[in-house]
């Protein structure tokens, strides 16, 4: 695990875990599953260079200081847990195979609050090609492990 954060761009080490905040689909307590949609980049994330998903390290960053940081929302009620290995396995199919990988890469921010050193942002999925995007959205999608927040810690800011 992590120790302390890497140089802005570089990327994360293998075996760490990151951390993205979601809204609950309206289908989770059906199948407990996180949404594609969960994995759109934000108007903020496309002004990137290069663009980047929101993340967080989670050997650096408690799912409780990333929803502070992310903007205490209330509307995050889960925490997406992937592995970096995972993420950076990911192919949308054989039939693509020159499709840009993803990879999971250090995102310094100008932060002083507990746990923004574990900044870090998913990169590959601004593609020109829709398609693909939206299958690594799903992908992602299907190897997040989805935990309602308020089981992990209380979501008051203080």
């Amino acid at each position: 695990m992590v120790k302390e954060r890497g140089e802005d761009g570089a990327p994360l080490p293998d075996g760490e875990w990151a951390l993205r905040l979601s809204a609950r689909p309206k289908d989770f307590h059906e199948n407990g599953k996180a949404s594609p949609k969960a994995f759109e980049l934000s108007n903020t994330e496309k002004q990137d260079k290069p663009r980047k998903l929101s993340v967080f390290a989670e050997s650096l960053t408690t799912p409780k200081q990333a929803w502070i940081i992310a903007g205490a929302k209330k509307n995050h009620e889960l925490v997406l847990r992937l592995s970096v290995d995972a993420i950076r396995a990911l192919r949308p199919g054989a039939d693509v195979p020159n499709a840009e990988t993803l990879d999971v890469v250090w995102h310094h921010r100008a932060d002083p609050r507990p746990g923004a050193e574990g900044h870090a942002g998913i990169t590959g999925l601004d593609g020109t090609d829709r398609k693909i995007r939206k299958i690594y959205r799903w992908k992602l999608a299907d190897i997040a492990q989805a935990i309602p927040l308020e089981l992990q810690e209380p979501l008051d800011p203080d």
